[in-house]
């Protein structure tokens, strides 16, 4: 990744922020969309449903070795129109998941009572439903997942606009009293006095970093008046002896992967 000044961003991070202000968008607003239709329809049924006794049609156990789900497939009629049962996204004839109970009775060839809207059949569920397939829970599943996405894509936005702005110095240590920052704008001398705390924040081993990490190891430092310094500190004996010169003051801490020794 190369060094840049100010706000300017280099090709491929502009190409990760497309990519993910494009992956947020492709996940919360269908996934969202559906959510909120379906508590809305949730809601509707909890204070308007009609209930009629539908016909199973087809009946199936999915086992796996922690549970078992009962599932079934029903028809019903309204005004001599026939409806299964479907989702927010127009999809009909799907398998609903019921009780053990409804199950073993639709066994039995007993209907099953099902809800639905007077004005809108299509929208439609078994009366009874299970933990698996919880009509409310999954919808605000739904929800948690889209703020997730938000909440992921959002903090990789908000590290590649700080990696992108941030000025790096470099520096070299002249004995363990003075050091010289280098950037764009110069160099100066910094006495080791004027340093009031300082991290390390080291990477994780990786052949490659994504743009919300630096390329290397960094070095922040705070100074007199709460200026911060970001300087580069990639492993090697520069790097080392200015932790050393920091460990002797007290004002080192570490973050990140475990410490190395040199």
């Amino acid at each position: 990744m190369e060094k840049q000044h100010a706000t300017s961003l280099t090709r491929e991070q502009r190409g990760w922020l497309w990519g993910l202000a494009v992956g947020a968008l492709l996940v919360v607003l269908p996934v969202g969309y559906l959510a909120v239709r379906g508590l809305h329809n949730e809601s509707r049924l909890s204070r308007e449903a009609a209930r009629a006794c539908a016909q199973v049609t087809d009946q199936r156990m999915m086992a796996s070795a922690r549970r078992r789900v009962f599932e079934l497939q029903y028809v019903f009629s309204v005004a001599n129109t026939h409806y299964t049962h479907s989702d927010e996204t127009g999809r009909s004839g799907l398998w609903a998941d019921v009780p053990q109970r409804e199950w073993e009775q639709a066994q039995g060839g007993e209907c099953i009572e099902v809800i639905y809207l007077p004005d809108d059949p299509a929208v439609n569920r078994p009366a009874r439903a299970t933990l698996v397939n919880d009509p409310v829970g999954n919808k605000v599943a739904a929800l948690l997942l889209c703020a997730l996405t938000l909440g992921l894509c959002g903090a990789g936005v908000v590290g590649t606009l700080r990696v992108a702005r941030a000025e790096l110095h470099g520096f070299e240590l002249v004995g363990p009293d003075e050091w010289i920052l280098r950037s764009v704008r110069g160099e100066r001398r910094v006495p080791t006095s004027s340093i009031k705390r300082a991290v390390l924040i080291m990477l994780p081993p990786a052949r490659a970093h994504p743009p919300w990490r630096f390329d290397t190891d960094v070095l922040k430092l705070k100074l007199d008046g709460g200026e911060e310094v970001l300087i580069e500190a990639p492993p090697g004996p520069i790097t080392s002896a200015a932790t050393s010169a920091l460990e002797a003051t007290g004002d080192l801490s570490w973050r990140g992967r475990r410490r190395r020794r040199r």
